[in-house]
């Protein structure tokens, strides 16, 4: 690969969680609860395959953007902005490939709606908002806070993990294949995990099996084939807590402060990757130790998760007023709800 063709590699590797956010976003405004897990899933998946084959991604020509001209707009977005004619067109696309016609009067109540709600907008028009409404009250401060930690230590696990593998031992080619095997099976559990037990619940088993197995390599360390298997199950409890955590926070954060939100956690959730390389390296003293630390951040991410609210079949929070109430008569019986009703 030549010096311009790893400079594209790494520019478009740096644009990744940006455009995988945005997607994130993007999808919930247009899709039911069920085909957004899907989408999530086809996402995630996809994500797997270009962090394993970066090599392609070297490629000069930038065909890509072309999908741009073809991909349709956010319905919703149009809507907001007074562009009823193409979000009909859109919506009846979407009817049609469905095979469910829109009622007669749908884009009529749709656009009256709307209308009511871009004269609200319009009042507010010159209000502006930072980083700060995510911590001005307590409840949403608490969900951001919450919501940032464990961004943080997913995204810290996942590199360490990841440049951990050839510290193991052993062929270190194989052991950076199994790394990215490993994960491909857990979207065919999480698929209907979010959907029955809901997102909390598949957030935190998914983190407290990763950090266990991590932990668990303590017991075992002079057996290097058990500290890999140990390794590749907390590879896939990481990977699935990566798949269910962008989804469950586009859901807590309020639509006006939904990308404000996500962005944020996102952007302090890769300050961990800066001090991960330091971890990884405690490995040359005692093998182990590394996944140790890992394995803690995880159980510690998977019981903090417990304080989010579920957002399995909930509306979703639009203003800042909503966020601040949804959860909020959230109490410790709710803890060890799971599997919340439809």
């Amino acid at each position: 690969m030549d010096r311009k063709g790893n400079r594209d590699a790494l520019q478009d590797s740096e644009a990744e969680p940006g455009l995988r956010r945005s997607s994130d976003i993007r999808q919930l405004r247009r899709r039911s609860d069920m085909k957004q897990i899907a989408f999530t899933m086809l996402t995630e998946c996809s994500g797997t395959d270009l962090r394993k084959y970066l090599q392609f991604k070297a490629i000069r020509s930038r065909n890509w953007r072309t999908c741009l001209r073809v991909l349709p707009e956010s319905p919703r977005w149009l809507l907001a902005r007074g562009r009823f004619e193409e979000a009909e067109k859109i919506l009846k696309k979407m009817a049609r490939v469905n095979g469910k016609p829109l009622p007669g009067n749908y884009m009529v109540q749709l656009k009256r709606k709307f209308q009511v709600e871009r004269y609200v907008k319009q009042k507010e028009k010159h209000r502006h908002y930072g980083v700060l409404d995510l911590v001005r009250t307590p409840n949403l401060r608490r969900k951001t806070l919450i919501i940032t930690f464990i961004w943080f230590t997913n995204t810290s696990v996942y590199v360490g993990l990841s440049y951990y593998a050839p510290v193991l031992g052993g062929d270190e080619f194989l052991n950076f294949f199994l790394a990215g095997a490993v994960e491909l099976p857990t979207y065919v559990f999480l698929w209907p995990a979010m959907d029955y037990w809901g997102r909390r619940w598949t957030l935190c088993v998914s983190m407290v099996i990763g950090g266990v197995a991590c932990l668990a390599t303590f017991l075992v360390q002079n057996d290097t084939r058990v500290t890999l298997v140990l390794y590749c199950v907390g590879k896939m409890g990481i990977s699935s807590s990566f798949v269910v955590l962008p989804l469950m926070a586009s859901e807590l954060y309020p639509t006006v402060v939904r990308g404000l939100g996500m962005s944020t956690s996102s952007v302090v959730g890769m300050l961990g990757p800066v001090f991960i390389p330091l971890i990884v390296y405690l490995g040359e003293e005692m093998l182990v130790l590394p996944l140790i630390v890992m394995g803690s951040l995880l159980v510690a991410g998977g019981a903090c998760s417990l304080l989010l609210p579920e957002t399995l079949n909930q509306h979703l929070p639009q203003s800042l007023e909503d966020g601040e109430k949804f959860g909020k008569d959230w109490s410790w019986r709710n803890l060890t709800t799971c599997c919340p009703s439809r």
